[in-house]
């Protein structure tokens, strides 16, 4: 379960997420080419991973196990560039995903 779902997020949330944000914003332009019309679908496929993640949370503490593990820590990293490098609103459209992010934020290696 732990390995299926860190791929899952990973591959279907987090490299979406961060190829939106390279060809949007054109950071790398100096050594790629930056497409924004890619960043704009890999956008929407964050958005559309993110109901994904929410049901799966609907019933389940963590994401993967009944445990903390890599998983929840890769998803809190999805969640976070979400919200600060792509500007979604995650936090009040997803419930599920709002209570996990709260739960792991509050814990002390968390803390800034």
């Amino acid at each position: 379960q732990v390995e299926m779902w860190h791929r899952v997020v990973e591959f279907q949330g987090l490299n979406a997420a961060f190829q939106a944000f390279r060809n949007m914003t054109g950071v790398y332009g100096d050594r790629e080419r930056c497409v924004e019309a890619w960043g704009e679908e890999s956008k929407q496929r964050v958005y559309e991973f993110l109901p994904v993640l929410d049901k799966r949370l609907e019933h389940n503490y963590f994401i993967a196990v009944d445990h903390f593990t890599i998983v929840d820590i890769t998803g809190f990293i999805l969640i976070s560039f979400a919200i600060k490098g792509l500007e979604i609103d995650v936090l009040s459209t997803s419930p599920n995903i709002a209570r996990w992010y709260n739960q792991i934020l509050a814990r002390p290696a968390f803390q800034s």
